[in-house]
């Protein structure tokens, strides 16, 4: 059995600059094979055909939360499709790249994973939480999604720092 596909997980509300990180990530590991699954909340979206163009494989999964019951179905399909691309030599992957949807707390990814039986092909290596502070400090009471996400993540970043006001 090949080893697991290391995961990076990223997560923040919508806005907070996930898909700008995700196409700078892109644009500066070269010679590094990275696949990228995002995850719309809405039944289209703008991020992938953002992706799309930085020439790397996409997967999307639009309509709701990718560990919601009401998608995770697709996400598994996909990503029991990426092991066997995988291991039939046709897809090469160093990092499975997830953006997951602004109203998904990350934190159900391993349970997902192992109840799937998917945690054999993948590893969550590291979750990062893209924040932008005035908007954080506005909807973390209303959202309580958005303490999840940084509270789960291994690191965040704090983002838009200059659109934010200084308290």
């Amino acid at each position: 059995m090949r080893d697991p596909i290391p995961v990076l997980l990223v997560s923040g509300f919508l806005g907070s600059g996930k898909t700008t990180l995700l196409s700078h990530l892109a644009s500066t590991s070269v010679g590094q094979k990275l696949v990228f699954l995002v995850n719309e909340f809405a039944s289209k979206g703008v991020d992938p055909v953002l992706l799309k163009s930085t020439g790397l494989p996409l997967i999307t999964v639009e309509g709701g939360s990718l560990l919601c019951r009401c998608r995770s179905g697709d996400f598994i399909r996909h990503m029991r499709k990426l092991v066997k691309l995988r291991d039939a030599g046709s897809v090469e992957v160093d990092l499975l790249v997830i953006e997951t949807s602004g109203m998904t707390d990350p934190n159900g990814m391993p349970t997902l994973l192992k109840e799937s039986r998917l945690d054999a092909f993948f590893e969550v290596r590291e979750t990062l939480a893209v924040v932008v502070p005035g908007q954080w400090i506005k909807l973390q009471k209303a959202l309580p999604v958005l303490n999840a996400q940084v509270m789960g993540a291994s690191r965040v970043v704090i983002n838009k720092c200059d659109v934010s006001p200084d308290d």
